[in-house]
């Protein structure tokens, strides 16, 4: 008897649950447009996305959404319409506006709904077709979030210039900000013809058909004449870090005399907290001359997985913060040791007199290697640096194939040709200096035959 009633209520069950999923089925879009409305999920709005502003034209896709009741009709300013023959979620179109003005767009839903939106285009709409908003800066720096948007062609690249008439474009990086700094703009000499400094930004399509440019002229920021002092100073001390700590620095150019050695060098000095939110290359373009040295006269900030580096190559970077040092980045010279000759770098000295100093000449390079009989033969990596010596640098491989002819003529009354194994010999790796570790010594690849 209980087994009876077990089954009963199990084909109850199942008969119950079938009708739930006939009804549910019957009823499909009534119950999704419910789910939506009880999670929020419905969208009723028009939108649009700018894909090119190029000779003047605003170029755009137009979309109007309405998820709960469909949209029936879209109409254009010029009292076109776009008509839905079936109930659909949104319509999208382009619209080519030419001419500043306002342009309004209207839909009507499928329950006779009315949605609008009005563009109004005059010079600041064109200004602003991509957001630009400046987040940070110190006195001699600012730093601007670039939107990056994703509708549409979805494929959209970003990039960045600084200067009117500079036309070498950055691609902007993943964390969307770009970094204006005073300095590079006086060393470029990217001030446009009214003194100011001029933020380019633009977007083009995967297809590379479409784009949109703006130009934003950055009113805030001005670069003083007595910015950086090109003509060289000198700083003499009993070390480098004494030079840089006792001495109230402007920004320039210096020489540096320690221990009867004298080091060219650039500075930078920053009397505020700095925040580095971007990688930054510093220092000049000006290669192998000049060790670059950062003087931050308060706190400085490295954020998370950003590159501090120089511009290029350099007798070393020298950073010295009078505050508290935060560096959750990478500090780097990876590829950035100069082309010069070693020399003794003093780096402090203590008060018995003891120098701790960077030597002059660094590890020993690797040894040439040989190849013969079609081997490949890897070189010899250069000694590790130790007790503050740079590298050495390793010696390159090598490779030959082949054979060539040591003797052809008679023997015996018989004509022999008598042949030996090509052989070739890679290069030296070089010693390491104390501006850079040792080069590499070139690979050799041979074959005859």
């Amino acid at each position: 008897m209980k087994n009876k009633k077990k089954i009963l209520i199990i084909i109850s069950a199942i008969i119950i649950l079938t009708t739930l999923v006939l009804i549910c089925f019957a009823n499909k879009e009534k119950i999704i447009k419910m789910a939506r409305r009880i999670l929020k999920l419905e969208t009723k709005e028009i939108t649009y996305e700018v894909y090119s502003n190029q000779n003047g034209k605003i170029k755009l896709t137009l979309t109007a959404t309405d998820t709960e009741n469909g949209v029936a009709e879209l109409e254009l300013p010029d009292k076109d319409k776009i008509v839905s023959t079936k109930s659909r979620d949104k319509i999208a179109t382009d619209y080519v506006i030419e001419n500043d003005g306002t342009y309004t767009f209207t839909s009507k839903s499928t329950t006779g709904e009315i949605m609008t939106k009005t563009i109004e285009v005059n010079e600041e709409f064109r200004n602003n077709l991509i957001g630009i908003e400046k987040i940070q800066e110190i006195s001699t720096e600012q730093d601007y979030k670039i939107t990056k948007k994703y509708d549409g062609e979805s494929e959209y690249k970003y990039y960045y210039a600084i200067g009117e008439n500079n036309d070498n474009w950055v691609e902007i990086p993943d964390y969307q900000i770009v970094n204006v700094d005073e300095y590079k703009i006086k060393e470029n000499n990217w001030l446009n013809s009214d003194g100011k400094i001029v933020l380019k930004v633009k977007k083009v399509s995967a297809s590379g058909k479409n784009e949109v440019e703006i130009h934003k002229t950055i009113e805030d920021l001005s670069i003083p004449e007595d910015l950086y002092n090109n003509e060289e100073q000198i700083l003499e001390g009993d070390s480098i870090i004494a030079c840089i700590r006792d001495n109230d620095i402007k920004s320039g150019n210096y020489r540096l005399k320690v221990n009867g050695e004298e080091y060219p060098a650039e500075i930078y000095n920053y009397y505020e907290d700095v925040n580095y939110i971007t990688d930054k290359n510093l220092g000049t373009l000006e290669e192998d001359s000049r060790m670059l040295i950062l003087k931050y006269n308060k706190n400085l900030n490295v954020d998370s997985d950003k590159l501090i580096t120089a511009q290029t190559r350099k007798k070393g970077m020298f950073i010295y913060v009078a505050g508290e040092l935060t560096n959750n980045g990478n500090v780097s010279m990876t590829a950035r040791g100069a082309k010069a000759e070693g020399q003794n770098v003093y780096l402090w000295k203590h008060d018995n007199g003891v120098y701790e100093y960077v030597t002059k000449n660094g590890a020993k390079g690797g040894e040439a290697v040989n190849s013969k009989n079609g081997s490949t033969v890897n070189g010899n990596k250069g000694r590790n640096g130790s007790v503050r010596k740079t590298g050495g640098g390793g010696s390159g491989y090598a490779y030959a194939i082949g054979t060539y002819v040591t003797f052809d003529g008679w023997k015996n009354g018989k004509h022999v040709t008598e042949y030996a194994p090509y052989s070739t010999t890679s290069g030296n790796g070089s010693y390491g200096t104390s501006y850079s570790g040792g080069s590499g010594g070139g690979s050799r690849k041979q074959r005859l035959g």
